[in-house]
C-alpha cells in the first residue's frame, strides 16, 4: 500500500529506510548509500557534518576560521577527519551521493572539488600541528653545546 511520506519520519537504520508515523506507514525504500546500522548520531558525526557543510558553504575555509568556529580541539580530530574524507571521496568518485547524517544533507558528485580541497586543508593542518609539536619538543629538550 503506497502512502505519503509523513512530515516527521522516524528512520529505521539498516539497508532500508522505513518511514513511519502514528497514522501512516509508507512503502519501504531500498537505498544504495552507506547508512548506520547500529546507532544514531554522535558528537563526532555531527562535527564532521557541520565541518563539511561549513566548508562547502564557504563559512569556514582557513585554519584560523576553523579554530575560531570549532576551537583548537578540532586539531585532535584531523586524522579521523582525513580518513573519513578519503572514504567520502571514494564514494563520490563512483558518481553516487553520500549522506552526511547532518541536517539531512547529502553530498553529490558536484561537491567532489570541495571535498578534495577540504582534504588538502586537513593535510596542511595535520602537517602544521606535527611541525609545531616537533619544534616544541626540540625547544623543551634543547641544551646548548659547551
Amino acid at each position: 500500500m503506497l502512502c505519503e511520506k509523513p512530515k516527521e519520519p522516524k528512520v529505521h537504520f539498516g539497508k532500508e529506510l522505513i518511514y513511519q508515523s502514528s497514522e501512516l506507514v509508507s512503502t519501504t525504500q531500498i537505498i544504495e548509500e552507506p547508512i548506520k546500522t547500529h546507532d544514531g548520531l554522535n558528537p563526532y558525526s555531527q562535527l564532521k557534518g557541520k565541518l563539511i557543510s561549513d566548508y562547502i558553504q564557504g563559512t569556514c575555509r582557513t585554519k584560523t576560521q576553523f579554530i575560531e568556529l570549532y576551537g583548537s580541539t578540532i586539531l585532535s580530530y584531523v586524522t579521523n577527519l582525513q580518513h573519513d574524507i578519503s572514504s567520502i571521496l571514494r564514494y563520490l568518485e563512483k558518481g553516487k551521493t553520500y549522506n552526511l547524517f547532518y541536517m539531512n544533507l547529502k553530498l553529490t558528485p558536484q561537491h567532489y572539488p570541495y571535498i578534495i580541497s577540504l582534504q588538502s586543508l586537513l593535510s596542511i593542518l595535520k602537517l602544521e600541528t606535527t611541525i609545531n609539536s616537533l619544534m616544541s619538543t626540540y625547544i623543551d629538550n634543547y641544551t646548548p653545546l659547551p
